[in-house]
């Protein structure tokens, strides 16, 4: 946890001989903390007990960085939640997918990860300022160690579709707000996902005009069919003009919203 957040994060005794010492030690740990090794402390039990569930009933044992980065991601998506304006009610009630600007091309990004099983993958869909289907794909990723990582593989490979396509104005839509960070971010990114960060970035540039926005899940309900498709069927596959029949619904849904 120190090499991921590079806090100096206190560590429990070496020795603890009663149940007792261990819970007056967190106590006291827990009186003189900030608030942000706080809640790296408390989600990291949280994610701990989730493993050991997963150990005992799935027989599934859990590499101790894995749930370490589960732990970071979660506790950075809750900040970078709570640190954001507010919406009204009223807004969050009526919020829809949304067309782009006239002369440009919205793509939305959705990643899809299964902590029991390991298993990842992604969903893109490119429309253009109509709400028309453009093209569309879904992802199996083998090898993702946290959400944040299937989150970023999925824009990417949404940025791949688009250049693909001969986009030239790009909006780029997720509902992952650390993802949304990273790439809006002018420094360069020093975490274990900085190099697929520069990659989208890099991609990014090659369009005359790119955004970069986020969206609630409720928004973004075809990438996320996309990427559920991709990651329960370990398949992929890419769609141009004509979409596959298990999102024309949403589809639909989005278009009657214009």
């Amino acid at each position: 946890m120190r090499e991921l957040t590079s806090l100096p994060l206190d560590a429990p005794p070496d020795r603890v001989y009663e149940q007792k010492d261990l819970a007056s030690w967190m106590l006291e740990w827990m009186g003189k903390t900030n608030d942000r090794e706080l809640a790296l402390g408390l989600m990291t039990l949280y994610q701990m007990w989730l493993a050991r569930n997963d150990a005992r009933d799935a027989e599934l044992i859990e590499d101790p960085m894995i749930t370490a980065r589960k732990t970071v991601f979660l506790v950075d998506e809750w900040q970078i939640a709570n640190t954001s304006p507010p919406a009204s009610r009223s807004n969050q009630e009526a919020e829809h997918w949304l067309a782009p600007p006239d002369g440009w091309h919205k793509v939305n990004a959705d990643g899809a990860f299964l902590q029991v099983s390991g298993r990842s993958g992604g969903g893109a869909v490119l429309r253009d300022h109509h709400g028309e289907f453009v093209a569309g794909s879904c992802h199996f990723f083998p090898r993702v160690l946290d959400p944040e990582g299937a989150e970023l593989l999925a824009c990417k490979e949404a940025t791949q579709l688009a250049l693909d396509q001969g986009i030239n104005k790009l909006v780029l839509e997720t509902d992952c707000l650390s993802a949304v960070s990273k790439l809006r971010g002018k420094e360069l990114d020093r975490s274990l996902h900085g190099p697929l960060v520069q990659e989208i970035k890099v991609l990014l540039s090659s369009f005359s005009d790119t955004e970069v926005q986020h969206v609630r899940r409720s928004a973004n309900g075809v990438a996320h069919c996309l990427a559920k498709f991709g990651c329960e069927n370990n398949i992929c596959n890419t769609w141009v003009g004509v979409p596959p029949m298990y999102c024309m619904n949403l589809l639909a849904y989005d278009y009657g919203g214009i």
